[in-house]
């Protein structure tokens, strides 16, 4: 038999049990809207006026309660109860609980802390320190532990002789100076020509030799280093690679090519004869200027000792000026001059040019079309196809093998007469690219004047290039090379070239305008 209320078997109090869900939920509504407006418009009234207000549930009285934060909360009718959602705690549900510590700060939301000053990470435990802890960690906020040897505020500091004070201020001691105490000083002699590595201890630049290193053993063995080495090459048949109309001269011209790339390997080398000899000039215009020589010739290289006098006039004044790889003139008019009719490149420059497009001439700092480029290492023979196509309007030529072989040979057999001399290097150096430059100019002019070549103690931190905007001392530089040097410090005692570095600037027409800080002798 069918009931009134639809099919729903009342409880025993008179009611449904689907009434008794619909009253509960309508319960927990009710509560909420009070305590909202109550949150709404700060009024306690609101909720004190109805907190001992109940609502029946059939036979039973729920006890008056304060209703959870809306919002952090939710209600199961059939249960007669309101639970915290999944993150939330307290009386209020408003105590946000995060599963990690927040150890320095205070849990925002589930899983989120929130970090006091100084600390951040997921539990706020990681310091921060505002300047950075160059050698060392930050282990408090603003405080950096230091590793050994290194002190300051960010760990940057060091003190190698001396006592580091809280003032940030090392105290060397005796014999050391600097202000981190590492550089020695040599009292007793001096240390002219070389480093001073402990306290009237000096290690002589190589060439050098003494108690105060102002020995100049390669101005002493000038003559036994130049012995009989032809650097004025007689009777020169080329100066640059070119075509021929003589076959015969093109097949001898083509094998000493040949020899000269000869350590290539296959895959380096696959241009043909024939495509290759088509893109070289068909005349050599190079060797005209060894027929009739110019009276003064200037190499320029890049040494920041040029940054010590102004010889840009001076410089200008010669007939010919030949400067190398990327050595600038705007901006520095005044030190280096701005005449260039030659600029050698070495491997690197000749790099820059197979990767530079065509257009921007960007890798030769917009250079006069006047200027001659010239290229001489081997690995840029097999690229000069590419690179006569980028630049179809640049006089930019290959020297010839027949100059560079026997120029090569001439500076392994310096070479080879220093260390007899017991005159030795430490480090790999540089292929000659100042010495090839060098060598090139004496085909063509009686004086060659060299300015841009030095090599000084590392206590002078000049640059290392003039263009360069960073400091890096000059004594550990390969510009040039410590043999390269040497040998062009032997072609100055021997009277081949004028070398125009930083103890001869009186001498190539221009006083230093810069004091150095301790004497140098004359090279």
């Amino acid at each position: 038999m069918g009931h009134a209320n639809g099919g729903v078997k009342p409880n025993a109090g008179g009611g449904s049990t689907l009434n008794l869900a619909y009253r509960s939920l309508l319960f927990c509504w009710g509560v909420g809207l009070i305590y909202l407006a109550q949150s709404l418009l700060g009024d306690e009234r609101l909720w004190s006026n109805h907190q001992d207000d109940t609502l029946s549930l059939g036979q039973s009285d729920m006890q008056s309660f304060k209703p959870p934060e809306i919002g952090r909360w939710s209600c199961n009718g059939v249960n007669q109860s309101c639970e915290c959602q999944d993150g939330y705690a307290g009386p209020k549900c408003d105590q946000a609980i995060c599963p990690q510590p927040c150890v320095h700060g205070w849990c925002l939301q589930p899983s989120f802390c929130e970090c006091d000053n100084g600390w951040k990470g997921v539990s706020c435990k990681e310091p921060v320190c505002k300047k950075k802890c160059v050698h060392g960690v930050c282990s408090e906020p603003n405080v950096c532990k230091c590793d050994e040897g290194w002190f300051g505020w960010s760990c940057s500091r060091q003190c190698g002789h001396g006592q580091f004070l809280s003032s940030e201020v090392c105290i060397c001691a005796e014999g050391w100076s600097g202000d981190d105490c590492n550089s020695a000083i040599c009292i007793r002699h001096g240390c002219i020509h070389g480093n001073c590595i402990a306290p009237d201890n000096c290690v002589c630049l190589s060439g050098w030799s003494g108690p105060n290193c102002t020995r100049d053993e390669i101005r002493m063995n000038a003559d036994k280093i130049m012995y009989n080495l032809e650097l004025r090459v007689r009777r020169l048949p080329a100066l640059m690679v070119h075509r021929n109309a003589d076959d015969a001269v093109n097949n001898e011209s083509w094998r000493r090519l040949r020899q000269w790339t000869s350590h290539l390997i296959d895959h380096q080398w696959r241009i043909s004869r024939t495509h290759f000899m088509d893109e070289v000039p068909t005349q050599d215009v190079l060797l005209r200027f060894s027929q009739n020589r110019y009276p003064t010739c200037a190499a320029v290289g890049n040494s920041g000792i040029l940054l010590l006098s102004r010889m840009g006039i001076i410089i200008d004044n010669h007939d010919i000026v030949l400067r190398f790889n990327r050595g600038p003139t705007k901006n520095f008019e005044d030190f280096v001059g701005t005449k260039t009719d030659f600029r050698l490149l070495n491997l690197r420059g000749s790099d820059a040019l197979i990767e530079a497009d065509g257009s921007t001439h960007k890798v030769h700092h917009h250079r006069p079309r006047h200027t001659i480029t010239l290229l001489w290492r081997a690995e840029a023979f097999h690229y000069y196809t590419v690179i006569r196509h980028k630049f179809p309007d640049d006089a930019i030529y290959l020297l010839s093998p027949d100059f560079l072989i026997p120029t090569i040979n001439t500076y392994k057999t310096a070479m080879e007469r220093l260390a007899k001399m017991n005159i030795t290097w430490e480090t790999l150096q540089a292929a000659p690219n100042g010495f090839v430059g060098i060598a090139f100019l004496l085909q063509i002019c009686h004086t060659v004047d060299v300015y841009g070549f030095d090599q000084l103690p590392e206590r002078f931190h000049i640059k290392n290039d003039y263009h360069d905007k960073s400091h890096v001392p000059v004594g550990a530089a390969v510009h040039p090379s410590t043999v390269e040097f040497n040998i062009l410090r032997a072609m100055h005692a021997f009277g081949l070239i004028r070398l125009c570095n930083v103890v001869n600037f009186q001498l190539c027409g221009a006083p230093p305008i810069a004091k150095m800080d301790q004497p140098l002798t004359r090279v």
